[in-house]
């Protein structure tokens, strides 16, 4: 089953993808924390929500640190290809290894184009398990279509916060 989290910018899809995954016992992660400095968005880092461990994802672009290898971008954002294998890495793991509801936070734009997770996206929806995934509601049915989700449950988490 594949249960969509979707809703505007800030509305709280990544919290309550959080939330479900606090609810399912046994899942298999990651979430997308962001990095404000003087009340602006800096970047975001993917979290694991198994482990804790959290790692760049995304900066302002040249705002990186030394050794940052770009795998794509979005607006004024460069994504990490180390961050983007590792969770590649650790979701084909899961795959794997069976048992688990897989949790991703979000799938959008970049993927449409064919970037940043679409390749794992490609893997674990054919994979036939579990999984949770937040989309903005712009994206949705685009997504849909993609990935050719059949009989989804939609969770729209509403309007949007400030």
């Amino acid at each position: 089953m594949v249960t969509i989290i979707t809703g505007g910018i800030n509305s709280g899809k990544t919290t309550r993808l959080m939330d479900e995954f606090g609810r399912c016992g046994r899942g298999c992660g990651f979430a997308s924390v962001k990095i404000m400095e003087n009340g602006k968005v800096q970047g975001f880092d993917i979290l694991n929500l198994s482990s804790g461990e959290q790692r760049p994802l995304a900066r302002r672009s040249g705002e990186t640190k030394a050794g940052w290898t770009e795998c794509c971008s979005m607006g004024p954002y460069s994504f990490s290809l180390d961050a983007v294998k590792a969770v590649e890495e650790k979701m084909e793991n899961c795959i794997r290894e069976g048992g688990f509801t897989i949790f991703i936070d979000e799938a959008g734009q970049l993927e449409l184009e064919g970037k940043c997770f679409d390749g794992i996206l490609e893997k674990v929806f054919s994979a036939g398990i579990d999984v949770y995934i937040t989309v903005r509601d712009r994206y949705l049915k685009e997504i849909i279509e993609k990935y050719k989700i059949a009989d989804a449950r939609i969770i729209n988490v509403g309007g949007r916060k400030a």
